[in-house]
């Protein structure tokens, strides 16, 4: 029931706003033009922050407005790689695909443009791509997930005007159809947050936490640097410990994200 002109379509769409942030406009701009590539590049912007974010160096002498482009230009480069990750049904298989992705020259030079990929801090690694892919296939899910459940309750969700035109939130664009992705073996996005909230959770058999020294938690595991001084294994590991806290119901390692990151 609305109260003072406030409803659920108000509150939708500006909670959706809260989600894309800065990349509210340039969503909008995607659904105008009936972009799919616009979306999943909105997406992966996204991502970029929290996968870069105090955990990689930028390149030197990029202006504020030089990097800006730089990293939209680079994530509509990787929606090519991102759109074949989300296709991928396993944990072993997106690690190898992204381990494939990364020993390409055409891959890493996206990165390039803005990141100092061969940092002896923070190398361009598996841990910064499986952030970012995962992060934005969380926002694409929380998209059409919205925008499927305003079609079922008959509602038509107004998320703003774009050259004059309304933009849907349910126009048919936000679709499973469309983008027709594993999201229901979907990976978690591995942050520190979210391995300090495994070892809240006990399991039997616990996965192994590979490293130089006996680990006994997750915690201990420096996500932004698996694949380079960070075994790449503690990333499957991760996943395997999601799965048997899940073990018995229907969630994909994802829903844990929903349900503990904070």
């Amino acid at each position: 029931m609305p109260y003072g002109g406030v409803g659920f379509e108000e509150v939708w769409r500006y909670q959706i706003g809260c989600m894309m942030a800065g990349q509210y406009s340039a969503l909008l701009d995607a659904m105008d033009q009936k972009s799919r590539k616009g979306v999943m590049a909105v997406c992966l912007r996204l991502g970029w922050n929290d996968a870069f974010k105090h955990v990689s160096e930028n390149k030197d002498k990029l202006t504020d407005t030089q990097k800006l482009n730089a990293v939209e230009h680079a994530c509509k480069a990787l929606v090519t790689y991102f759109e074949e990750y989300a296709k991928q049904v396993s944990t072993e298989s997106r690690v190898k695909y992204i381990n494939e992705c990364l020993k390409e020259t055409e891959f890493v030079a996206i990165f390039e443009q803005i990141k100092k990929v061969d940092s002896e801090t923070y190398p361009l690694c598996l841990g910064h791509v499986q952030k970012m892919f995962n992060i934005a296939i969380k926002l694409l899910l929380c998209l059409i997930v919205s925008a499927e459940h305003a079609t079922a309750i008959g509602m038509c969700v107004k998320l703003g005007k774009c050259k004059e035109n309304d933009v849907i939130l349910n126009d048919g664009l936000l679709s499973y159809a469309n983008f027709p992705f594993a999201f229901e073996t979907a990976d978690c996005p591995i942050d520190h947050i979210i391995l300090e909230r495994m070892d809240a959770y006990k399991t039997s058999p616990s996965p192994e936490i590979f490293g130089p020294k006996k680990r006994k938690k997750y915690a201990s595991i420096v996500w932004s640097k698996m694949g380079k001084q960070e075994d790449e294994k503690n990333y499957n590991s991760a996943q395997s410990k999601i799965a048997l806290i899940h073990k018995g119901t229907t969630k994909s390692n994802l829903c844990f994200d929903f349900e503990n990151w904070k």
